[in-house]
């Protein structure tokens, strides 16, 4: 019997705006976007804090 594989799960995205402030978004596997930041931060962990308000849990 083969493994069952893993569903895909969405990915979190952290990336600095042409004004050099933070935001981020979370996609599905197919790219589509479902969920992103309302305002930009002017550092990455400030970002990073804002994204565990609606679920990220990474570091």
């Amino acid at each position: 019997m083969s493994p069952v594989p893993k569903p895909k799960q969405d990915k979190w995205n952290f990336h600095a705006d042409a004004k050099g402030h933070w935001r981020w978004n979370v996609t599905t596997p197919e790219r589509e976007v479902l969920r992103a930041s309302a305002e930009a931060y002017s550092s990455r962990s400030d970002a990073i804090a804002n994204a565990k308000r609606y679920g990220y849990g990474g570091a």
